[in-house]
This record gives C-alpha cells, sequence and structure tokens, in this order.
C-alpha cells in the first residue's frame, strides 16, 4: 500500500472543504486502479468529515454536498455497491466541477467498471485542473493504454502521459515498462532501449524486464548485446521457457539454426512436453537440413494436435521438401478451405496439385482462394511465390512475445 497526496497547486472546490483529495492508505486492486481502503475506515472517515463540516460551517452548502457525495461514493465503493458509488461519484463531479480529485476518483471507479471512454473522458477533464500531477497523469496513461488497440490515439495518449508522468517522476518503473513497450510498437527502438535500460538498472535481473530489453536491442540493432542480456537472463532463470525460445529466435535469426536446435533440445525435462518447444525444434532441424529428424518430430506433433494448423502446415513443409506431394495434398487438402492458416495451406495444396499433374485443380484452387481474398480484404496474405525463393515459407516460429506487468508493489 501507499500513501497518495496530491501535488496540484491552487486547490479549490472540496480541497478546500475538508481537505477531501488528501486521502489515507490505498489498496491496489487486481485491475490496476487505486480502490479505497476498507468500508467501515471509510464509512467512518465518511462521517466525521460530514460531522466537521457541519460543525465548522466553512463551506457553502453545494461544496459541502459535493464533499458528501465523494465520500460516500468511496465507502459504497468499498463495499462493493459499485452501480451506487459511480452514481455518487458523478453527483460529487456535477457539484465540484472543477475539483481535479472528484474526476480522478470517478475516472478510476468507471475503469474499473470496465467503461474505459468514460473514464478516459473524465480523467481528461481532471488533466485540466490538475495538468502535473502524477496520480492523473498515471491513470490517464492506464486507461488510454487500455483502448489503444481500438483507438490509435489512445496509443499517442498514453505515451504523452507516461512521458509526462517521467518528468515527475523520473523513476516511476510502470512508466519506463510502459514506455518501452509503446516505443516498441511504434518503431522507436533507440528509445526504447534507453527507457528499459532505466528500468533494468531500478530492477535489475527482473526476467520481464530483461526480456523486452533484449527484444528493444534486437529492433535497435544491436543482436550480439541482446543475446548478451539473454544468455544472462536464460542462466539465471533456466526454467523460464520465454527465456530459451527468445534465445533460439535470435540465434535463428543470425542462420544458427543448429544452435538454436540444440538450445531448444537441452531444455529441462520439465519443458521437454511443450508443444511449442518441441515445434520450434522441428522448425530449426528443418531450417538446418536435418529433414529426416524434423520430419520424425513433426509427426509426432501432429499426431497428438491433428487439429492444429500450425502443425498441419509444419509436416506439409516437410514432407513438400523431402518431394512427398501426395503426402503434403492429402495433409492440406479441405483443410485449405476452412483452417485458420489458410495462405499457407492453399499455397501448399495448390503446389501440391501442380507437382502432381492436376493443374486444372490448382488453377481452380487458385481461383477459389482469390475469390475468398477478394472477399475478404482484411486478411494477411502469403506473397505468391515465395515458396520458390524461399523454400522454408510458410514454415515461421509462430511465436508470440508477450509482456506482462512488472511494477506491482514496485511504489
Amino acid at each position: 500500500m501507499r500513501n497518495w497526496t496530491p501535488n496540484c497547486k491552487n486547490q479549490k472546490g472540496l480541497l478546500s472543504v475538508g481537505k477531501i483529495s488528501e486521502r489515507g492508505p490505498r489498496e491496489k486492486s487486481q485491475s490496476g486502479y487505486d480502490s479505497p481502503v476498507s468500508g467501515m475506515k471509510f464509512a467512518a472517515l465518511c462521517l466525521s468529515c460530514t460531522l466537521l463540516l457541519a460543525e465548522a460551517g466553512r463551506a457553502e452548502a453545494p461544496a459541502t454536498a459535493a464533499a458528501y457525495s465523494f465520500l460516500l461514493a468511496g465507502a459504497l465503493l468499498a463495499e462493493g455497491e459499485s452501480v451506487e458509488a459511480l452514481a455518487a461519484y458523478a453527483e460529487a463531479a456535477a457539484l465540484a466541477p472543477e475539483d481535479p480529485y472528484v474526476r480522478l476518483e470517478h475516472a478510476n471507479a468507471l475503469a474499473r467498471a470496465g467503461r474505459f471512454p468514460e473514464a478516459a473522458a473524465e480523467v481528461r477533464i481532471a488533466r485540466q485542473f490538475a495538468p502535473t500531477d502524477a496520480g492523473v497523469l498515471r491513470t490517464q496513461a492506464r486507461i488510454a493504454m487500455n483502448l489503444a488497440d481500438r483507438e490509435a490515439a489512445a496509443r499517442i495518449e498514453a505515451r504523452e502521459a507516461f512521458e509526462l508522468l517521467l518528468v515527475a517522476e523520473p523513476e516511476d518503473l510502470e512508466g519506463l515498462i510502459a514506455l518501452g513497450q509503446i516505443y516498441l510498437g511504434e518503431g522507436n527502438a533507440p528509445r526504447a532501449v534507453e527507457v528499459l535500460t532505466q528500468a533494468a538498472e531500478l530492477r535489475p535481473g527482473q526476467p520481464m524486464i530483461e526480456a523486452l530489453r533484449a527484444r528493444a536491442l534486437v529492433a535497435a540493432g544491436d543482436v550480439q548485446s541482446a543475446e548478451s542480456v539473454q544468455r544472462a537472463l536464460l542462466a539465471a532463470h533456466p526454467d523460464r521457457l520465454d527465456s530459451r525460445l527468445e534465445l533460439a529466435d535470435s540465434l535463428s535469426d543470425r542462420g544458427l539454426h543448429a544452435a538454436a536446435a540444440a538450445l531448444l533440445a537441452a531444455a529441462p525435462e520439465s519443458q521437454q512436453g511443450s508443444p511449442e518447444l518441441r515445434r520450434r525444434r522441428a522448425v530449426e532441424l528443418y531450417l538446418d537440413g536435418d529433414i529426416q529428424a524434423s520430419g520424425d518430430l513433426a509427426r509426432e506433433l501432429f499426431a497428438e494436435f491433428p487439429d492444429n494448423g500450425a502443425m498441419r502446415v509444419l509436416l506439409a513443409t516437410i514432407e513438400q521438401a523431402d518431394g512427398h506431394w501426395a503426402a503434403v495434398l492429402e495433409l492440406v487438402g479441405e483443410a485449405a478451405e476452412r483452417a485458420p492458416l489458410q495462405d499457407q495451406l492453399s499455397f501448399l495444396a495448390v503446389r501440391a496439385l501442380e507437382r502432381l499433374g492436376r493443374v486444372d485443380e490448382a488453377l481452380a484452387a487458385l481461383a477459389r482462394r482469390a475469390q475468398a481474398l477478394a472477399l475478404d480484404r482484411g486478411c494477411a496474405h502469403g506473397p505468391a511465390g515465395v515458396a520458390d525463393s524461399d523454400p522454408a515459407w510458410p514454415i515461421s516460429r509462430g511465436y508470440s512475445h508477450s509482456a506482462g506487468r512488472v511494477v506491482a508493489g514496485s511504489r
């Protein structure tokens, strides 16, 4: 838990009525947004402040009513009455429209309820009256991050808010990590390296930070430094599968497929059953030219996961390398019309039909695929004819990196 004290100047409204915004201990909710302390404590605070306001007579009626609604909302929220709490926050905001911390709490409550567009609008109003407050900036950035996948402008808003947050609090770990991810997504690898290096200095050896930093170094073209980070991370956490896969990525990208396959084969016993590790190892063996070993492993995987499109593509591609076109067609046949990896499967089916001398069927399959693409312009397409120049296509690692949050308890 941490104390949160506003640093806004020229406080108005509720800030001068019982110092409502000078809040005590807060608890971090699972959603990442601040939530009030226990309901009984907050209710006692609500009663005490209301009595003080009534006795002192220092405030005008609207401000007193706003203070009551604000405190009541916190008590209701602590007791799990989220609908009533939101109504009370909205009432407090209407009575004290220029109080940034009423707006901030309302935004937090809306975010916890999953109402992110409304929360974003509310926290923007809070920013108008507290433009440099760290708590307001942090909340604005978090809310914007939740909208970034749907709204391009939200990613920019999150970046700008986190950048301003770091001006106020240069060692804010959440801000550094989030900015690293945002910069990577925007293609600004040098800035990503910079902020993630700062984060790594604050949390030396933290796996997620180091993994992100290595990814940023790769994007910046510093493959050697990235590999050093990845090797150190794997040495410190040999049971972390992601670290092993990411180092294998780096080796594979440098054309060191045998080394990548050996690294994956050396995984601890607890990881040897991982379908992704085994699939990746089959890919690296294939790219290294060991068709027999890659084929054996791919057949094992396909027997276990016959409905997995990636496994089907892998085995079909290996059978293609061996010239087993009938086997390729048997694998991809009807699946090419319905599987998620339609482009890869369709390509393999067409090529198998052509190699088997069934040219008319190959042309018909191409026509069906072209028609399907015309109906769905949003899908990703594999480049026509690429396999003639790159026999590894349509194999891909298919490994999706994900970055979690590592800031719990950091402040």
